[in-house]
């Protein structure tokens, strides 16, 4: 009995004489100062006299589409004369607030807003949340994006579920069956598009390749040819210019450099030194030429034993007539005292011109 006491001490009666509700967290008007329960707590539920200003009505323009606050005691028609004839009436907003887009989907009526809205990657497509999948509205690229064969599995292992309880098999079982068998999907499309992004990546690497080594052909074989045109005229050029000045000054040549420089060390012109080097002395059993008529003589005798008339014969032609060769020049004089004066003006000339000393 005291326990039943005690239940009965916690909450308070509605104030309605038709309710009298025991309610365990009551209300209490800020206006009468009175106790009412859930269903009696607004000022019109219990017809509260002291209410007065406090009471609060929101009737919708049909202008501008916003709520025109309503108090008591206030004409309705005046409350509106006064709103249509504020700025606050904008006809622009009805467009705004009534004429909201909304999910495309078939049966849906989601209005899309900024926190609601999504835009499918695939069809780019604005739908709302509970239908971003591709599978859930009927997106082009359903059968390539793992997300729609995610959410086929799915709906595969509910309708795998169903048919094991109606069969008596473990659901454990299918959703293993079914889990491996997305993943396989899923492994296999993924390993598929990466193949095939791959593929294409090399295929374009290898026609930007082909494309450059294209344009450096061309432009070595633009240059190999403009080089050949260029040889023969700056042969061409080279060559005439040499004649010119070799017709203007024919000293200023390789050959007048040679001849000047032969004639500071005193050696005879470059013409006569051919001439003499023509003159040589041969052998006439082996036709070995030598530059001196000494030298052929102890050739015959060394190399041609046998043939002693020859080598006589060689050396009665020395006798008849001797010649001495400067060993700088070899200029060959027939007496022995010229030749000694020819070597001193020969070693006066080389010390002239030597750079070393």
């Amino acid at each position: 009995m005291e326990a039943e006491a005690d239940l009965m001490a916690i909450g308070q009666h509605c104030a309605m004489p038709d309710c009298h509700q025991l309610d365990f967290l009551p209300f209490k008007c800020d206006c009468c100062s009175r106790t009412y329960c859930l269903s009696h707590r607004t000022y019109s539920a219990h017809s509260c006299t002291k209410a007065g200003a406090k009471t609060l009505d929101v009737l919708p323009c049909p202008i501008c589409a916003k709520g025109i606050h309503l108090r008591a005691g206030e004409d309705p028609n005046l409350v509106f004369e006064r709103h249509y004839s504020s700025t606050d009436c904008d006809p622009a907003n009805y467009a705004r607030v009534k004429q909201k887009k909304k999910c495309p989907v078939q049966g849906c009526r989601e209005k899309l807003t900024t926190i609601n809205t999504y835009t499918c990657k695939a069809c780019c497509q604005a739908v709302c949340l509970k239908h971003r999948l591709e599978g859930d509205h009927k997106c082009p690229g359903k059968s390539a994006h793992p997300l729609a064969q995610r959410h086929s599995a799915n709906s595969m292992a509910a309708a795998a579920a169903a048919a094991a309880s109606a069969a008596g098999r473990s659901i454990g079982s299918l959703f293993q069956d079914v889990r491996s068998g997305a993943a396989a999907a899923n492994s296999s499309s993924n390993g598929n598009g990466a193949r095939q992004a791959s593929q294409q990546q090399q295929q374009q690497q290898q026609q930007q390749q082909q494309q450059l080594q294209a344009r450096a052909d061309a432009h070595q074989q633009r240059r190999q040819q403009q080089q050949q045109q260029q040889r023969p005229a700056a042969r061409g050029e080279a060559r005439r210019a040499a004649v010119a000045a070799a017709a203007q000054d024919p000293a200023n040549t390789l050959h007048g450099s040679a001849d000047r420089r032969r004639q500071l060390l005193g050696l005879p012109p470059r013409q006569q030194q051919q001439q003499q080097q023509g003159t040589r002395e041969v052998c006439p059993q082996c036709g070995i030429s030598f530059a001196t008529l000494p030298e052929l003589i102890q050739h015959a005798e060394a190399a041609h034993s046998n043939g002693s008339n020859a080598a006589a014969g060689l050396q009665q032609r020395s006798g008849a007539a001797e010649e001495f060769a400067c060993p700088s020049c070899s200029r060959r004089f027939s007496d022995a005292a010229l030749l000694v004066s020819h070597s001193e003006q020969c070693n006066k000339a080389a010390a002239a011109t030597c750079v070393v000393c």
